[in-house]
């Protein structure tokens, strides 16, 4: 791995990005704490991140890969690493990998989705190839159908299958539709990423094996990068930060300020030290969190300070491992009511009998005879921007999308603040 100091980190970006010269106009010139910054807006980020006059990259992709990180058919959002960055990205996750109890000679079913300028497949491939652990990786992918899963299961005694929790669910249900035993099954663990799993899934695998060891795979994203990896000590949950590659922070929503004492919640923000290219300054990952321990953890084991994940953020929602940004929704919300006044929505997440939902809560000025049809028009949009959030859908891996019209005064705030609440996240409470 190369990582960099944020001296470097900030120098290179203000000289080279025009997005973070900008950002810093302010900045002094000597930066000893990322609490010297801003932290970024995600909007501005990925409006200066565009294909044609890019004020984002710090130089030309000469050598390197690209990823997509989500976004609509008309305004899709790409990530970009040097090659020299991704080889750092899948080696540090990859270790992580290693202290999360990947064991010699363990057989992995890589499950994840490639194609389509996905990131998951082939980061997790690397990462195996990079954990230091001997490994035999079987790179099936996600869409592979169930009967040859299971095949190359049985004949090639694979012991862990790898892949999103919507998707392994999928899979443990049919299983047991088959009325397989685990004693037909060489499987002995599961790990999920991309996405949280619930206990009403976990009750659901244990089942059909209840001797099933299910665990985080580690925490990251293409466009936030490396977050946190799980240590085989840990309850499964928790994530410690790669305190190498990174600068975790948790911060107040309402002060902007960073949170030090265990057991608070708000948003977590990331600096990546290993990335030039695409600077990651002070990046909100989307997610909220909690320390679990006083600031002065780690101790002599020089492991990352641990925390847990509880719920999404304001930038974006994750329904299943569909992200959809809160910006987009408004976007499409603005087009299908055309000259009527929209005076705000939320995105509204729940999980129910195995499965995420999302509702859309939006106070507009329109006639009570017009939302059926508004409502139709509006996920008719939707779904033609984000096609795979119905294809999920239609899967019965993701509940059916619900409108809610609704009276302002209807719209949750924020008790401290009065700020309309833009994504409410059930799922973790």
């Amino acid at each position: 791995m190369k990582s960099y100091s944020l001296q470097h980190i900030v120098d290179h970006a203000r000289k080279h990005s025009p997005f973070y010269r900008h950002l810093f106009a302010g900045i002094g010139a000597s930066v000893t704490s990322v609490e010297d910054l801003p932290i970024t807006d995600q909007s501005a980020y990925w409006q200066a991140n565009s294909l044609v006059d890019n004020r984002l990259l710090t130089g030309k992709l000469e050598d390197g890969i690209v990823f997509k990180s989500g976004g609509t058919t008309g305004n899709p959002k790409y990530s970009a690493f040097s090659r020299e960055e991704w080889n750092s990205f899948t080696s540090v996750f990859g270790a992580g990998m290693a202290a999360g109890g990947l064991g010699q000679g363990e057989r992995v079913a890589n499950l994840f989705y490639g194609g389509g300028l996905y990131a998951s497949f082939l980061f997790i491939h690397g990462s195996l190839e990079k954990s230091g652990a001997s490994v035999v990786e079987f790179p099936l992918g996600g869409a592979s159908d169930f009967d040859e899963i299971l095949r190359l299961t049985q004949e090639f005694e694979v012991t862990t299958w790898a892949g999103v929790p919507t998707l392994l669910l999928s899979l443990i249900k049919q299983i047991k539709e088959r009325s397989l035993k685990p004693a037909d099954l060489p499987l002995k663990k599961l790990l999920y990423g991309g996405e949280a799993i619930y206990p009403d899934q976990v009750a659901f695998i244990r089942q059909a094996f209840p001797d099933m060891l299910i665990r985080s795979i580690g925490y990251a994203s293409v466009d936030a990068g490396l977050l946190g990896y799980a240590d085989f000590r840990d309850p499964d949950g928790i994530h410690r930060v790669f305190r190498d590659a990174t600068v975790v922070e948790i911060v107040d929503d309402a002060t902007g300020k960073p949170i030090q004492s265990p057991g608070v919640p708000g948003r977590l923000i990331v600096t990546n030290l290993t990335r030039l290219l695409m600077p990651v300054i002070r990046y909100p990952a989307g997610d909220c969190a909690e320390w679990v321990d006083p600031p002065d953890f780690p101790d002599g084991d020089k492991t990352g300070r641990r925390f847990k994940l509880t719920g999404r953020s304001d930038e974006a929602a994750r329904v299943g491992p569909v992200s959809i940004y809160y910006g987009d929704v408004e976007k499409v919300l603005h087009l299908v009511l055309g000259n009527r006044r929209l005076f705000g929505f939320q995105m509204i997440l729940s999980h129910d009998k195995q499965c995420d939902h999302l509702s859309l809560r939006v106070a507009a000025d329109i006639a009570q005879q017009d939302t059926d049809l508004i409502s139709k028009n509006v996920l008719l949009k939707l779904f033609h921007e984000r096609k795979m959030l119905e294809q999920w859908m239609d899967q019965g891996k993701v509940g059916p999308v619900v409108i809610e019209w609704v009276s302002l005064d209807h719209l949750e705030r924020n008790e401290r603040t009065g700020k309309l609440r833009r994504i409410i996240d059930r799922r973790l409470k």
